[in-house]
């Protein structure tokens, strides 16, 4: 039979399709067939047919076909492959695998051409407006024509297929966002530290991006910033307004306020004098008495004016006193509470006493029976 030319789609599993040899002779004769296949393992070279005829004196005669199979229709990878679409996924729990994302199809595999597709994935976690972009490199080599020694690579081809996670739950922050009091117990100052918690479904706690801002409420003006989530700060009396801002690595954000009112809540150290003495008033038939008076250093932890009162009340800072408050006409010793108060309204009191005198005897002199003179 005469060689002939096939293609590696075409079935070979029986040869006898490509013929059979004609002989002739004058005596029998026995047949032997041999067959060589040297094709490659994309299925591709020449099968060699060998027939060799012996007749009864040992007279040989013999022929060969040669098919060769060759790939009619070569893979090219720039028509028949279909790689994978770019593509969004929402929730950053999204699969990324293959299986979701899509891998490379070809149009034109057969038994001739042996393409297999490969990728290697490079993650950007901080991109804006997604939670995080893969890079997914794709590589699909042609094992039956893949030649490296060629410029460029023969039967290799590559493609870079984007994929962005995004998401749009927002952060949580977790520790409390109350107003809160704190308390000046030693100086006029307190220090304390004041920090924040969140959790995002997305993102490590480790990962997120926090950020604070500390506000005077009185002047509305912002006095310390940062990019952490704890800070540690001296504080005078005032208010204060904390606000807390968390975001995820997928761009989302929350925030929270309160404000913090630190308070001087150390009473003051009141020292009262002994006592004083005075005396009724000609023309008016009284005397009035400023507890201040009765003050010999009163202090406070904070600077400020000290307010001395006879009651709770910072009002009562006076007390006049008549010849109702000597019952004898003479003299008598009262007992004075004094009240001393800061501009925080915490107050403190000790006792002291006043010994009024009648000496210009404006009040009538009252003994034993009533009985005045």
């Amino acid at each position: 039979p005469k060689d002939t030319t096939v293609s590696c789609e075409t079935d070979l599993t029986n040869l006898s399709i490509f013929g059979t040899p004609t002989t002739k002779d004058n005596c029998s004769f026995s047949p032997e067939f041999k067959v060589v296949d040297e094709r490659n393992s994309c299925g591709l070279g020449k099968i060699t047919r060998t027939f060799i005829f012996t007749d009864g004196n040992n007279n040989k005669d013999s022929c060969k076909q040669i098919i060769t199979v060759e790939d009619k229709h070569k893979f090219d990878g720039n028509v028949d492959i279909i790689w994978p679409d770019h593509l969004t996924l929402n929730g950053c729990l999204s699969n990324t695998s293959e299986a979701v994302t899509g891998k490379p199809t070809f149009l034109n595999k057969d038994k001739c051409n042996q393409p297999v597709a490969r990728y290697d994935d490079l993650v950007f976690n901080y991109v804006e407006g997604v939670c995080y972009k893969i890079l997914r490199n794709w590589t699909v080599i042609d094992w039956c024509t893949y030649d490296a020694t060629v410029t460029p690579v023969k039967g290799l081809w590559r493609h870079t297929q984007v994929i962005k996670i995004s998401n749009t739950d927002l952060p949580q922050i977790t520790s409390r966002c109350v107003d809160t009091t704190y308390c000046i117990t030693e100086n006029c100052s307190t220090s304390f530290t004041l920090s924040a918690t969140g959790t995002d479904a997305c993102t490590p706690q480790s990962e997120l991006k926090w950020s604070y801002s500390l506000e005077d409420v009185a002047t509305n003006s912002v006095i310390l910033s940062g990019n952490v989530k704890q800070f540690t700060r001296t504080y005078l009396a005032g208010a204060y307004r904390v606000n807390w801002r968390v975001e995820d690595q997928c761009g989302n954000a929350t925030t929270c306020s309160y404000v913090v009112t630190v308070k001087d809540c150390k009473r003051p150290t009141p020292y009262c004098n002994n006592g004083i003495v005075s005396v009724l008033m000609e023309n008016s038939n009284s005397v009035t008495i400023w507890a201040k008076d009765f003050n010999l250093g009163s202090s406070d932890n904070c600077t400020g004016n000290l307010l001395y009162s006879f009651t709770q009340n910072v009002a009562d800072s006076f007390k006049t006193f008549t010849c109702a408050d000597i019952p004898d006409g003479k003299t008598d010793t009262i007992e004075i509470t004094l009240y001393v108060t800061d501009q925080a309204g915490n107050f403190d009191l000790c006792k002291t006493k006043i010994i009024l005198q009648d000496n210009k005897n404006v009040c009538p002199d009252k003994f034993v029976g009533g009985t005045s003179m």
